[in-house]
């Protein structure tokens, strides 16, 4: 028998054996010589990439990530609370500096007010003691006017007068010389009635004193007069 006869007639034989082998390796996706297949090298790279960091991280216990977000929750609630303390302290700093600003305004006010009165206080004893020289310079002129007395200075008794006079003019002190005026018991003294048939009752006949005031209400000295009745 020949060589080829003798293989069609085998049906194990070596070549036919290595083809069938051959067949089913390659439906089963291995290598035709029956080696495992190798995953290439870019394939592994890809693979690595698109893994996720979730997939990278180990994940922690559900119990360690409810603490992180309680101490989370529980520091942001410190952080507003202290936020609404310094808002309060805020809000009352600025109520105690308008208190502040408050009490020092009124305090210069009744400063200026007492320095002023104090001022027009010294003012007014001054003009106290100045009232009777002005008395005196007045008792002169008129004595002089009556007696027609040359041997007293006239001139200079007048200009002493009236210079005196100017000075407290510019303290706003004036005379008070209410002649033929009602009388007026807020800046007038009388000290006697007498009878006038030409002047209504309550009428100044005659001014015995001057008197003096500061501005129009500051009262330093009544005048001193006579009232028809």
């Amino acid at each position: 028998m020949s060589r080829e006869n003798r293989t069609r007639s085998n049906p194990t034989s070596p070549h036919k054996t290595g083809a069938a082998l051959t067949v089913t390796a390659a439906k089963k996706g291995a290598h035709p010589r029956g080696r495992p297949k190798l995953k290439r090298a870019s394939e592994t790279v890809i693979e690595k990439d698109v893994a996720t960091p979730a997939e990278r991280r180990p994940s922690k216990p559900k119990q360690i990530k409810e603490a992180e977000m309680q101490q989370a929750r529980d520091f942001l609630k410190g952080i507003q609370e202290a936020l609404q303390r310094v808002e309060k302290e805020k809000n009352e700093l600025a109520q105690t500096n308008l208190r502040l600003i408050a009490e020092i305004q009124t305090l210069r006010r009744r400063s200026a007010t007492e320095t002023d009165k104090a001022h027009q206080e010294g003012i007014i004893d001054l003009m106290k003691c100045l009232a009777d020289t002005l008395d005196n310079l007045e008792r002169a002129l008129a004595t002089t006017d009556a007696t027609n007395d040359k041997t007293v200075p006239r001139e200079g008794v007048q200009l002493t007068h009236t210079s005196l006079l100017n000075c407290l003019a510019t303290f706003d002190i004036t005379p008070i010389d209410p002649q033929g005026e009602p009388f007026d018991p807020q800046c007038h003294e009388a000290i006697g009635k007498v009878k006038v048939e030409d002047k209504p009752p309550n009428t100044i006949v005659q001014v015995m004193q001057k008197g003096y005031r500061m501005g129009d209400h500051k009262l330093i000295r009544p005048a001193r007069v006579l009232v028809s009745q």
